[in-house]
């Protein structure tokens, strides 16, 4: 019997993305550990230790928690965009690229790691989030508040 080979992509919440991002753009640290996400994201244990694969898989950190070049990169805005793309290119296969070319839809991208991944729905779509933002390369859009204001466009958005 052939045996399956797991795979694994980053699933990190889009919110916590951008959320570690701003603070990184305040101050990057050494080496990031479980308590420092646990601290800085006001998350749980459980939570900060996905957080921290996440990472990992993303090549923002080592499998100790340092910090690497691609984070103090990925938190300076005129790099982002260059920097999502050599993630994009280093963490996912070029068939799933070429999908997320081919057609924006993220139901695609869903059944894509349902199949490849043998997860859940749920969980596709968390993978399927976070590697939209990535290779899309962008911020997120201004939103328009009530009274008519556009916020900064390198706003956290709410989670």
């Amino acid at each position: 019997m052939a045996e399956i080979q797991e795979l694994t992509f980053p699933d990190l919440p889009v919110g916590q993305w951008w959320k570690l991002r701003n603070i990184l753009k305040s101050n990057l640290p050494k080496s990031i550990n479980i308590e420092y996400l646990m601290g800085t994201l006001k998350i749980s244990e459980s939570t900060a230790g996905n957080t921290f694969r996440n990472l990992g898989l993303l090549g923002l950190i080592d499998k100790d928690g340092k910090v690497l070049e691609r984070t103090n990169n990925w938190r300076d805005d005129s790099l982002y965009k260059q920097v999502c793309g050599e993630i994009a290119e280093q963490v996912y296969p070029a068939d799933l690229r070429d999908l997320a070319q081919a057609s924006p839809d993220r139901n695609g991208l869903v059944s894509w790691f349902m199949r490849k991944t043998q997860i859940g729905e749920k969980a596709s779509h968390k993978n399927a989030a976070i590697f939209e933002v990535i290779v899309s390369g962008e911020f997120p859009k201004a939103k328009e508040n009530p009274d008519g204001k556009k916020n900064g466009q390198h706003k956290t958005p709410k989670v």
